[in-house]
């Protein structure tokens, strides 16, 4: 090792050391004095030893070549100047001559002044003339269309500028290679030019020293500067395979699906969301923690990211109440959805606080013109879903001056007169095909409505389809005729257990997205239910009676209707009213592995035909759950041969912790169960 190579270790410790002996100077002024005079010494003493050993060091590593000369002259002079202050500052400290007690503090005012300008020079010399004091702010490049960029002023040549440049500047010329123009990088350096195919390697000298391994002498940036990412390697290598093209721009260019991602990343995202989210800190845990304990779901639109959604639909209880609750976190909230909720136009006021929203979802509520006067004022609005709600044209006047819209849901029964209000060339409306003016609209889902989800003999279904010469098709999995599709024509009664899948056909249309609903009969009368051992405590729901009162929770984790278990199974006792045949037990979980809920990974089953003495009856073991962020509601059915029992006991088993999949690998996960059915 050679000695300047410690410069860099040695010649922090005058800068501190002196720094500190003029502020043990300041403490000295208070009486009585808090510093002794031995201890100034010392550190005097100690901070002149290693300004000499930082001479010395800085001197032989300039004497290495690769620096201005100019500058390095500049630095080692001042240096000197330095050290020779401090070491005379040392001995007039020692001395008890009146004379030198006077020179003293200024001599130390003067020796703090070197070390600055020293100081400096050396910063020159590293990172470039006016390292102190330049702006560099303006330098940084954001690309706001990749497509249309310059590949190497916007792409390489700040790549060069954070990684390379400081060590090869007209001041630092390290290997004699400099990387801050075009002509001095087509010259190269001392071990040849940086696009020269090597013998040895299959590849550019440029190429081959960044992707040697860090432990190797020639690998460049060297081990301990700031090292280039996978992605960065990527873009240089990909530069250099187009003969590292100087005025090309990236759509001219041919690139792989990797490179292609590592382009688009350098993207910069100017979405209103984007900009929202820049200004904002990450929301407190313990206020979105107390929001959930309220009933009210709020989650965050993506892993660590500030933004929230509110989901508040299929709620028939929103009062004043819910939307002063989430005032706390108002600003966060990007994306409200009401849908299927009494919100209404005396509600409506109270968007106006939700100044940051970009999605709004009032399908099938009760707003009209009065309430759209309020959603107007939202700045950032972009999309509106109105589906299914009394708009007239009127209401649609108020739209069109939402400035920021561009997605519009709509219900298809309005006329090509009144859509014409609308600016269609920079409103995208969804919802109807008129004069293929909106041909990229898509048919809605019908909407499957009953009186419950849970019954004992059979259950009245209708679904309902709002468009216009359309069909709705559905068929009953898990029914008598499974496999078969039906036309819905009128309202129609189940009288079985079933999944009910509909979809609504047009013709020249691509069908629906299908709904889905699932429908219990409970042939088993139950009079009581007990579980071992308590739920979460935020998940409690109405107790043991959530698994019988058939009533099933919805998306929404938090609506009251959920017991959730956090590392821990669930043992619940269920009571019939008097012995029955039973022959299966049905159980419904959530999964909402972006909330830590996940399906059971198994199930256990007893019998008692005295409610005393139980017998198992099935194990069912079932694979760890896979990667999915979906949110379901579902169902899971054990069968088991026909038993006459008084009592069912039931065990769901929780995996325990979430997978390696998971955002948080490892964490704690819940089991969401709602309902248990006894056929």
């Amino acid at each position: 090792m050679q000695i300047g190579n410690l410069h860099p270790l040695l010649v922090h410790l005058p800068i501190g050391i002196i720094i500190m002996v003029f502020l043990m100077e300041l403490l000295r002024f208070r009486k009585p004095p808090t510093v002794s005079q031995d201890a100034l010494l010392f550190v005097l003493g100690t901070g002149a030893l290693f300004s000499v050993l930082s001479l010395i060091s800085g001197w032989l590593l300039g004497n290495t070549g690769g620096y201005d000369l100019e500058l390095l002259n500049d630095h080692k002079w001042m240096a000197v100047a330095f050290t020779v202050t401090c070491m005379a500052l040392f001995l007039v400290k020692l001395s008890k001559k009146q004379w030198a007690k006077k020179i003293y503090f200024p001599l130390l005012l003067v020796t703090l002044a070197l070390l600055f300008i020293t100081g400096h020079y050396g910063g020159n010399i590293t990172h470039g003339e006016d390292f102190l004091f330049k702006d560099r702010s303006e330098a940084v490049i954001e690309i706001e269309d990749v497509d249309n960029a310059k590949v190497y002023a916007q792409i390489v040549q700040p790549i060069f500028k954070a990684k390379c440049v400081s060590c090869h500047n007209t001041n630092k010329v390290k290997g004699g290679l400099m990387l801050t123009s075009k002509e001095e990088i087509l010259a190269g350096g001392d071990t040849g030019g940086l696009f020269d195919t090597l013998s040895d390697a299959n590849n550019t000298l440029l190429v081959h020293r960044i992707t040697l391994p860090l432990e190797n002498e020639e690998h460049m940036p060297p081990k301990g500067k700031l090292q280039l990412t996978d992605e960065e390697k990527l873009l240089l290598q990909w530069w250099i395979d187009n003969d590292n093209c100087f005025d090309c721009i990236v759509e001219n260019l041919e690139a792989d699906d990797k490179t292609s991602a590592a382009l688009a990343s350098l993207e910069v995202d100017r979405s209103p969301r984007a900009l929202i989210a820049k200004e904002l800190d990450l929301p407190s845990p313990e206020d979105l923690a107390a929001l959930r304990l309220q009933n009210i779901d709020v989650r965050p639109l993506a892993a660590e990211s500030p933004l929230l959604i509110a989901n508040l639909s299929r709620r028939k209880d929103l009062s004043e109440r819910e939307f002063e609750l989430l005032r706390k976190v108002d600003e966060h909230i990007v994306e409200l959805n009401l849908a299927h909720s009494n919100f209404n136009d005396t509600l409506a006021p109270f968007l106006k606080k939700f100044k940051n929203l970009t999605k709004l979802q009032l399908r099938q509520t009760m707003i009209t013109v009065e309430g759209l006067a309020h959603i107007k004022k939202l700045e950032h609005l972009e999309s509106l879903n109105l589906f299914a709600t009394s708009i007239s044209a009127e209401a649609l006047q108020e739209i069109s001056e939402i400035q920021s819209l561009k997605d519009l849901y709509l219900d298809p029964t309005l006329s090509s007169s009144d859509l014409a209000l609308l600016d269609t060339d920079r409103i995208t409306l969804h919802g109807k095909d008129i004069d293929s003016l909106f041909a990229s609209s898509e048919l809605v889902p019908p909407v499957i409505m009953a009186n419950g989800e849970i019954f004992n003999d059979s259950l009245l279904i209708t679904i309902n389809n709002v468009f216009d010469d359309s069909k709705t098709r559905y068929r009953v999995a898990g029914g008598q005729h499974d496999s078969i599709e039906f036309e819905y024509q009128d309202p129609f009664y189940l009288k079985e257990s079933a999944t009910l899948i509909a979809y609504t056909t047009k013709e020249g249309w691509k069908p629906s997205e299908p709904s889905k609903a699932i429908f219990l009969k409970s042939g088993a009368k139950i009079a009581n239910a007990s579980y071992a051992s308590l739920p979460h405590q935020k998940y409690i729901a109405a107790g043991a009676k959530t698994l019988i009162d058939k009533k099933r929770g919805s998306t929404n984790f938090v609506d009251g209707n959920w017991l959730g278990y956090e590392k821990s199974h669930l043992l619940a006792t269920v009571e019939l009213e008097k012995a029955t045949e039973v022959s299966s037990v049905a159980i419904g979980h959530l999964s909402a592995a972006d909330n830590w809920i996940f399906s059971p990974v198994g199930y256990k089953v007893w019998g008692s035909s005295d409610g005393k003495n139980f017998r198992h009856l099935k194990t069912i073991e079932l694979p760890p759950n896979p990667p999915s962020t979906d949110i379901q509601l579902n169902l899971f059915n054990i069968d088991f041969p026909k038993t006459t029992l008084k009592s069912v006991r039931v065990q769901v088993r929780n995996q325990l912790k979430n997978p390696d999949w998971h955002q948080n690998p490892g964490g704690d996960s819940f089991i969401f169960i709602d309902e248990i059915v006894l056929n």
